[in-house]
């Protein structure tokens, strides 16, 4: 304490501020110095919207396949994030069908009013990102499927067989 004092009359910073010691934390775990996040974080405020939401990447998904995407799939990401409810992912042969592919479902979800959060895209033109929140599209080359591998890297999120399955709440 007279140590401190001395530093901090010497024009030395302030004295630190109490921190739990490393060997206090490694007997706690990591998890005692998170946050608690309640469950209700993650509840929906509006039930309809998830039923909104997977319209809204079957539809994606729909798009995507009529512009004859390949490997079109649809995932259910709720089980393994808060953050999206679902992922579409589609690979094209060219930059050229993946800009029109973009188009079209900019085109589709502009209509149903819906909004876009962000877009992303690759200078090479191997992955397009479009977010609505709920829902993000991905649209690969064969190369950036290959190279990102979200089928792989998503693994634990289920595949919606989305050409049966109309209404997510009924699953």
């Amino acid at each position: 304490m007279a140590e401190e004092k001395e530093a901090t009359e010497a024009g030395a910073a302030e004295p630190a501020v109490d921190r739990p010691s490393p060997k206090s934390v490694k007997s706690r775990g990591i998890g005692a110095l998170q946050d608690t996040v309640p469950s209700s974080a993650v509840d929906r405020t509006f039930p309809g919207r998830l039923d909104q939401a997977y319209a809204l990447a079957r539809r994606a998904a729909e798009i995507a396949e009529e512009s004859k995407a390949e490997s079109v799939v649809v995932l259910d990401m709720r089980p393994v994030t808060s953050l999206v409810d679902f992922f579409v992912v589609a690979t094209v042969p060219s930059r050229r069908q993946a800009t029109a592919i973009t188009a079209q479902i900019e085109s589709e979800m502009k209509k149903r009013k819906e909004s876009k959060i962000g877009m992303e895209l690759s200078e090479t033109g191997r992955w397009t990102l479009l977010d609505y929140g709920d829902v993000v599209v991905h649209i690969f080359s064969p190369e950036g499927r290959e190279f990102y591998d979200l089928d792989d890297l998503w693994g634990d999120a289920p595949r919606i067989d989305w050409k049966t399955t109309t209404s997510i709440s009924a699953s």
